[in-house]
């Protein structure tokens, strides 16, 4: 994925709430969420599990969409 200024990733999540599933990040990267389950079986971006659903806070997906 090509990295954004931290500005520019700010305002790509802005209208999503603050706990983001696996389509949600796939939408905001551009990506089909077997990609993002990839990123996060990879580590690259932290995640919690509840029950079989992923989440992945806004504020992580921001660090790592400007690092």
């Amino acid at each position: 994925m090509k990295k954004v200024s931290r500005k520019q990733a700010e305002r790509l999540v802005k209208k999503y709430p603050d706990a983001l599933e696996v389509g949600d990040v796939a939408a905001i990267i551009k990506h089909v969420p077997k990609t993002v389950l990839k990123i996060l079986a990879a580590g690259e971006l932290p995640y919690i599990m509840i029950g079989r659903k992923y989440y992945i806070a806004k504020e992580n997906l921001v660090e790592w969409m400007s690092e």
